[in-house]
């Protein structure tokens, strides 16, 4: 009878775990799904110029920055879980009357584990917000290459910018999207399309930026394979913008 009641108890134990680690895994995914959005706005957006009309990042940093949260999530699923092992009960002794546990002997220290998280934690926290925080913001008469160190911050004119590589990156038999690379003459480069923010439309955003390239006369290489396949979809202005934008 004892052992059909620690039996049960196990049971229930194990099933209040999964429940716990199931609701954690929802609440991450809710949370890195309206999370990034916020921080982008509140570390980026919100700080930017007036007179800006496009925000962009390099390709890398957005890479690091949209996979870091997933990294803590999951090393914070990982480490709820750990606790909830540790300190589990792992036997039961029925003696005097009372129920006792005997608990199990424990291989690594919970402070060892915590402290371990914390310091990848800090690492990983230091590299989002370094990569969030360094990012191109179009100007009309500028460029600035913000960094999360002030002196690090560079700003480029039009004229510092070598060339601009336009194409169309193909994600499918009907999805694509165009890649609008500014190339500046110190080698650094960033896609104008893959963008955080734009003022007004995304292609007109893109349109304005394609405007100040042309009446600066800076060389533009086109590659225009797919591009009736970007056009798929798209209204009549829309349409109007690409085609100046491919026109060579």
């Amino acid at each position: 009878m004892l052992k059909d009641f620690f039996y049960n108890i196990d049971r229930v134990r194990g099933f209040v775990n999964k429940v716990i680690i199931i609701l954690l895994i929802l609440s991450a995914t809710l949370l890195y799904t309206f999370g990034l959005s916020v921080i982008m706005d509140k570390l980026v957006i919100s700080n930017r110029t007036a007179e800006s009309f496009l925000i962009a990042n390099t390709k890398l940093n957005t890479i690091v920055y949209s996979t870091i949260p997933i990294v803590v999530i999951l090393m914070l699923v990982l480490y709820v879980a750990i606790l909830i092992l540790i300190n589990r009960e792992g036997s039961y002794i029925f003696r005097f009357g009372q129920i006792n546990k005997i608990p199990q002997k424990r291989k690594f220290g919970l402070l060892k584990i915590s402290f371990i998280y914390v310091i990848i934690l800090s690492i990983l926290s230091f590299c989002f917000y370094y990569t969030v925080k360094n990012y191109y913001e179009l100007l009309p008469n500028k460029i600035v290459r913000h960094n999360l160190i002030k002196a690090k911050e560079l700003t480029y004119s039009y004229g510092d910018i070598k060339y601009c590589d336009i194409k169309i990156k193909s994600r499918g038999k009907n999805n694509s999207e165009l890649v609008y690379n500014i190339n500046f003459n110190d080698g650094s480069s960033f896609d104008a399309a893959h963008n955080i923010y734009n003022e007004g439309s995304y292609i007109g955003a893109i349109g304005v930026l394609d405007n100040i390239i042309l009446d600066k006369k800076i060389k533009k290489n086109i590659d225009k394979q797919n591009y009736y396949l970007l056009l798929n979809g798209k209204d009549e202005d829309e349409i109007k913008i690409y085609q100046r934008i491919f026109n060579e």
